[in-house]
């Protein structure tokens, strides 16, 4: 979403969004969320609204130009990603991931690009990630810590790790890292001009706190 709030929406809408809004925020009370941003664009009209606080502490309410944590939304930028350098001659979906990132050890199986993109790896165990930055190289090396232990292309296990092995695979291939890559070839393209590669320690306007529930109380999360 943009900056600034853009709210276009026709007043043909104005009863069915009031009815919406009454939703939201019940179901925000239900399940104990502080706050969110909801938005959608139908024909030309755009109607984008926070709800809540972006930030408890300070009483900062959610706005449209509130900026989250997407998290493994990231998976999906991942993926295009990848697409394009297959579709650019430099990834071949059937190759070993090895293939691209030749510091992860062969496993027992072969494990392809294909088969980590729609998460049929075998199940590489954990993420390799944690709250400091560390180049993909070390996620890698702790993710290689951690064999597999099912053949690929059996059995369907959601993992994070399979698609850190993929961004390092976009590093090695493009010899950029992997947030330049996905901000000259994504963000940018599609005028995403809010959109970057999290990092706890950049001052980012609008960011939003991020919370945990601890014994049904908010709790500020660690990075």
């Amino acid at each position: 979403f943009p900056s600034q709030p853009v709210l276009s929406t026709p007043d043909e809408y104005a009863p069915k969004l009031h009815l919406f809004e009454e939703f939201v925020k019940g179901q925000m009370e239900k399940d104990k969320i502080p706050g969110l941003t909801i938005g959608f664009t139908k024909d030309k009209y755009t109607w984008v609204k926070g709800f809540g606080y972006a930030d408890l502490e300070n009483k900062v309410p959610a706005s449209a130009g509130s900026v989250y944590r997407l998290a493994s939304v990231a998976k999906t930028f991942t993926g295009t990603a990848i697409v394009q350098l297959v579709e650019r001659g430099k990834i071949k979906l059937d190759e070993e991931i090895q293939t691209y990132v030749p510091y992860y050890p062969k496993q027992q199986w072969p494990v392809t690009v294909r088969q980590l993109l729609v998460h049929l790896g075998g199940g590489q165990s954990g993420s390799g990630v944690g709250p400091e930055y560390v180049s993909p190289r070390e996620v890698v090396a702790r993710i290689a810590k951690y064999p597999i232990k099912n053949e690929p292309g059996v059995k369907f296990e959601y993992t994070t790790s399979g698609y850190n092995l993929l961004g390092a695979a976009i590093e090695e291939v493009s010899g950029k890292t992997f947030g330049e890559y996905l901000r000259e070839n994504i963000f940018v393209p599609l005028g995403m001009k809010d959109t970057r590669i999290d990092n706890a320690k950049d001052s980012v306007p609008n960011r939003v706190q991020r919370y945990e529930l601890v014994n049904g109380e908010f709790k500020i999360a660690p990075p």
